[in-house]
């Protein structure tokens, strides 16, 4: 028996959590900035493969969802070298909500559900979430 190369790669966990993949990858998996291009190379690669995951799956029951965010507040703020782009990243981590410049995990997290909680025939194959505000 031949395996489809999707279900190589899928962990087993994938095949009974209610045949649903989902697969979070940033918003920039959308557009290309200049001095990136490796970078954002390497999310349109998710994006491919997803979409080859969902190809291959749909007639076994497997669904697939691209979530991508926009600025999220997450700790990663703290990983950057560079301290005057920590010092403004940081600054729009710290923005009030109010401002739409940055989303909570929460508002990830609540993307996520939507996607899980459709019935079988529907297939949320990608959300895109970004702050009310955010540029690109």
């Amino acid at each position: 028996m031949t395996k489809r190369p999707a279900t190589i790669t899928l962990p087993d966990t994938v095949l009974w959590a209610n045949g649903q993949e989902q697969n979070i990858t940033p918003a920039v998996s959308n557009v290309v900035y200049p001095a990136s291009a490796v970078y954002n190379g390497t999310k349109y690669a998710v994006r491919a493969i997803m979409e080859g995951l969902r190809q291959e799956e749909k007639n076994h029951g497997i669904r697939s969802t691209i979530v991508s965010p926009g600025a999220v507040r997450t700790e990663l703020v703290n990983t950057i070298g560079n301290t005057q782009i920590q010092a403004g990243i940081s600054e729009l981590m710290n923005a009030d909500d109010s401002k739409g410049l940055v989303l909570n995990p929460e508002d990830i997290a609540n993307a996520v559900l939507f996607a899980i909680d459709q019935p079988k025939h529907v297939a949320i194959s990608e959300v895109l979430v970004r702050p009310a505000q955010q540029e690109v």
